[in-house]
């Protein structure tokens, strides 16, 4: 098994970038993982099967984790060969419009850890992005108790009742759901659901240590398109660390408050 050394110390330096392909087309996934590779992100996700775990491995040297809401398929994907676990990828459970609770996630969780503690992956936790802020924060602190390393939000568009301005569109869901949680929990939050290169710079700034990006990656038609959106991606979080400490020392220098983090 590889280590997650990088993906965590990326987490520390909050500029991870996690590359998504939770489908089952395993040439799609193999341009996913180079991408990821070349394009010098932090780690690849994958739907929690043996073929797709397989040809991430083979096309990245980067840590490997399968997704799924079945505690018992990601054990089988740590005897697989992947890295980590991250119990989510519910898109099967909304499309036969079932709503998950905290508890529902919770229990998911403790199966998940128990199944797989012989393996010490490192585990996510995806929190509905439909849940209230309240309900959000309450799975948040008891997956803190259990345990878990990292959690992430999603822009559950369909569900969403929160009132945001603007369009309800995945990203800014995410993104707010992060800033609600980030400012509540201890653990790192990783921002995922709709994030382009254009907006993952907002996640960061929200309080993400992590983002998760697919689709922006997935609708390009290259191999070099998609190494190229990742090096967009990658190279945004930099520009944008770059600006932020670059305007405190700027304020120091002309001694004002500075309110850049």
């Amino acid at each position: 098994m590889r280590t997650t050394e990088v993906f965590r110390k990326h987490l520390r330096e909050r500029r991870a970038v996690q590359v998504i392909d939770y489908g089952f087309d395993l040439e799609n996934i193999k341009r996913v993982a180079t991408a990821a590779q070349q394009g010098m992100a932090s780690s690849v996700c994958v739907s929690a099967s043996k073929d797709t775990i397989r040809v991430a491995r083979e096309n990245t040297r980067l840590t490997v984790f399968a997704a799924s809401y079945n505690p018992f398929r990601l054990q089988e994907a740590m005897k697989e060969g992947a890295d980590g676990i991250f119990i989510g990828n519910y898109s099967d459970i909304y499309k036969k419009d079932i709503l998950l609770g905290v508890k529902d996630v919770y229990e998911m969780a403790v199966e998940a850890i128990t199944l797989t503690k012989s393996f010490k992956p490192f585990v996510g936790v995806t929190i509905p992005g439909y849940l209230d802020t309240e309900k959000q924060i309450e799975l948040a602190r008891k997956l803190e108790i259990l345990g878990v390393d990292i959690v992430q939000t999603e822009g559950s568009v369909k569900y969403q009742s929160r009132a945001i301005k603007g369009s309800y569109d995945a990203a800014k869901i995410s993104i707010a759901n992060t800033l609600d949680l980030a400012d509540t929990i201890g653990l790192p939050v990783m921002t995922s659901g709709g994030l382009t290169e254009n907006t993952v710079p907002s996640a960061f700034t929200s309080g993400a240590r992590a983002v998760g990006v697919g689709s922006c990656i997935n609708k390009m038609d290259t191999q070099i398109g998609m190494t190229a959106m990742v090096r967009n991606i990658v190279g945004s979080i930099a520009y944008n660390k770059r600006a932020s400490r670059e305007l405190r020392e700027e304020s120091l220098r002309m001694e004002i408050p500075s309110f850049f983090g």
